[in-house]
């Protein structure tokens, strides 16, 4: 597996420095095979919430006062991304 990698990079990287842009058939021996993935990603959203407050008066009597706060939370998002892999071919 390790070895396919290097060989696979150093194809890659020829058709790089060469300029040509490549398609699945210029790869002699491979097959482009697109598998779709589920990846769970976290985005910050600001939430509201109330919170009792007691407060005072001139007089020093007390009152609640119902105060709206915000608060920064983790959602999880899910999304389907999709992986490029080249697969050798063998042709018999």
């Amino acid at each position: 597996m390790f070895t396919f990698a290097k060989r696979l990079a150093a194809v890659v990287i020829a058709v790089g420095l060469s300029g040509a842009v490549a398609s699945a058939s210029d790869y002699a021996g491979y097959r482009k095979v697109v598998t779709y993935q589920t990846v769970t990603t976290y985005v910050l959203k600001v939430v509201p919430y109330e919170k009792a407050v007691t407060k005072y008066d001139y007089c020093g009597k007390p009152y609640t006062v119902i105060v709206i706060c915000y608060k920064t939370v983790e959602v999880p998002v899910t999304k389907t991304i999709a992986v490029v892999k080249y697969v050798k071919v063998c042709d018999y």
